[in-house]
């Protein structure tokens, strides 16, 4: 079919790492969707590369691609990585005149949120006609860059918990799954990610905390905390100020330094044995 040879030419010619479905793929037949998965995922074998398949919705199964939540993101944990596509723009995908964006902080916070729930954020930028990217938007992308450079440690290479995190923040439902893009996080709102060779937790406060807290963390020893990995060290990723601390039988705890901290995002970095 036409839907069909349409796919496999892009594959062929531009070899593309990411085939991104939006919705009613389930209006096409289950057998051309069969067969193009499994034209592209052989492809990908043939190159040596790896490959992703994002759908929405049911449309096609998780053995074969990722879950897709659009403008929004997962409640809780997920086992299976996933994916959201967000804009930047308050109001379109595309470029249209009058256009407001969201403020980077905002972005920040939901985008910590979807990583400490094994997500992964597919971000939408609106150039204009010629190519260009609007100043307002280079804002935006700028900012988050200058926080990634500070704390991408905490980002990258990361895996989840078995619980992203606590807090009180409320976050309305999606209409395509979940919760929406645009929750109002704080301070009080926390996340976790855990480096892949598990030496190091990352502790995400969404805000700035209050200076010289006592932050209790008895999540962190509930979830799988190993005995045999103590924390032998507490640290303000950035500043590089050292934390009080305990984690044993009895108590779980870091103490905030009383000095200000990231306005965006504030991230402490424990250190096992």
């Amino acid at each position: 079919p036409y839907w069909q040879k349409q796919l496999e030419e892009v594959i062929d010619m531009y070899d593309p790492d990411i085939i991104w479905f939006d919705v009613w793929l389930n209006m096409i037949p289950e057998r051309y969707r069969q067969e193009f998965c499994a034209y592209y995922l052989n492809h990908a074998k043939a190159e040596g590369k790896e490959v992703i398949i994002a759908h929405k919705k049911d449309d096609l199964p998780l053995d074969v691609s990722i879950l897709d939540i659009e403008q929004g993101g997962k409640k809780d944990v997920s086992e299976r990585v996933w994916l959201t596509d967000i804009t930047l723009s308050d109001q379109s995908w595309s470029y249209v005149k009058g256009q407001t964006y969201k403020d980077p902080k905002l972005v920040i916070r939901n985008f910590i949120d979807v990583i400490s729930k094994n997500g992964i954020v597919l971000l939408n930028i609106s150039p204009r006609a010629d190519g260009s990217i609007p100043a307002e938007q280079v804002a935006v992308l700028e900012e988050m860059g200058a926080w990634l450079k500070k704390y991408g440690e905490a980002i990258y290479n990361t895996r989840p918990r078995l619980e992203y995190g606590f807090g009180s923040a409320k976050a309305e439902d999606n209409k395509y799954g979940g919760q929406t893009a645009t929750v109002e996080y704080g301070p009080g709102d926390v996340r976790f990610t855990e480096s892949k060779d598990k030496k190091s937790i990352y502790v995400f406060f969404l805000g700035a905390p209050e200076q010289g807290k006592k932050i209790d963390l008895k999540s962190l020893s509930r979830i799988n905390f190993p005995p045999a990995s103590a924390v032998k060290r507490a640290v303000v990723m950035g500043s590089g100020t050292e934390l009080d601390f305990a984690f044993n039988d009895l108590e779980h705890y870091i103490i905030l330094p009383s000095e200000a901290m990231d306005e965006t995002a504030t991230v402490v970095k424990l250190e096992m044995e």
